[in-house]
């Protein structure tokens, strides 16, 4: 999703992709990461009573999106919402923020595909720090994360009999800000409770345990990285010596130990069964030639 195509514009808007409570709590926290420490009781009072109207009138089948919320504040009677209206739509303008706030034209991404792809350009996420001390990009970042995290929520959990799987690949990317792990968390317990099968694919094994939650993963597919072999059998709890060391250090390409969810540990060997999926490994586009 590239927020330089029209397209794209607006189908992570709230207004658009959810309904009612969830569209309003995704708004809420979008607009007070923007705002930071000027969004004032005052303005948050504001665009949440404009929210609940435009709410309103999407449930009547109008098309509106959240801009239509940031120009209604603009016709407050008080100037400090006026200023966070006209900031907002000013932030919104020729950026990022515009697959997150529009005008509610565009279709809202679809949570019904069988398949659905999904990654964002232009991303610039923080460390894990205080919002005080964020740029005005990471800050853009942030509020586009919080609504792919409830997209990926909604589309877990819409309907409990089907059987969903998501993928996170680059998935330390989640790992980086308390927003990311906050998503994950949430994906975890959806995927206990309403039929949802979540696969993290990451390079490091330290991105799999948090201190602040305890839920694990049920299979592991462990590859073979020379400078994690020690962090890898404590992971997998496997007792750490030469042998154990060797075992997991000599794997060749293909090969990776296996945690499944009963507890076992086997070295196994991933054979492509489908002669399709090797142009995923195609990913080096270049006008060199060899000489």
């Amino acid at each position: 999703m590239d927020a330089r195509y029209e397209k794209n514009h607006g189908t992570l808007d709230p207004l658009v992709f959810l309904k009612g409570q969830e569209a309003r709590d995704l708004a809420d926290s979008m607009i007070d990461t923007l705002l930071g420490k000027d969004n004032s009781l005052r303005i948050r009072n504001a665009y949440l009573k404009s929210l609940d109207k435009y709410l309103a009138k999407r449930a009547h089948g109008e098309k509106v999106g959240m801009n239509h919320v940031f120009k209604d504040l603009l016709k407050h009677e008080d100037n400090s919402v006026k200023e966070a209206g006209d900031y907002l739509l000013t932030a919104v303008n020729q950026s990022i923020l515009s697959l997150c706030f529009s005008d509610g034209q565009n279709e809202a991404i679809s949570v019904d595909s069988k398949i659905t792809i999904l990654e964002i350009n232009g991303l610039n996420l923080p460390n894990d720090k205080a919002n005080n001390d964020l740029t005005p990009d990471e800050k853009k970042s942030l509020t586009i994360m919080y609504a792919l995290g409830y997209y990926c929520t909604k589309f877990g959990k819409q309907d409990r009999t089907v059987e969903t799987i998501e993928f996170f690949d680059e998935a330390w990317f989640f790992n980086s800000t308390t927003v990311g792990k906050q998503i994950l968390k949430r994906m975890k317990r959806v995927g206990r409770s309403e039929n949802n099968f979540l696969v993290f694919i990451t390079q490091s094994v330290h991105d799999l345990s948090s201190e602040e939650d305890g839920t694990g993963f049920g299979s592991v597919f462990a590859f073979l990285e020379d400078t994690e072999i020690d962090d890898v059998l404590d992971y997998l709890k496997i007792p750490n010596n030469e042998t154990t060391k060797e075992w997991l250090g000599n794997m060749t390409m293909a090969q990776c130990i296996y945690l499944d969810t009963f507890g076992r540990k086997e070295r196994i060997t991933v054979d492509g069964m489908f002669p399709e999926i090797t142009l995923l490994f195609d990913t080096v586009e270049t006008k060199l030639q060899a000489v």
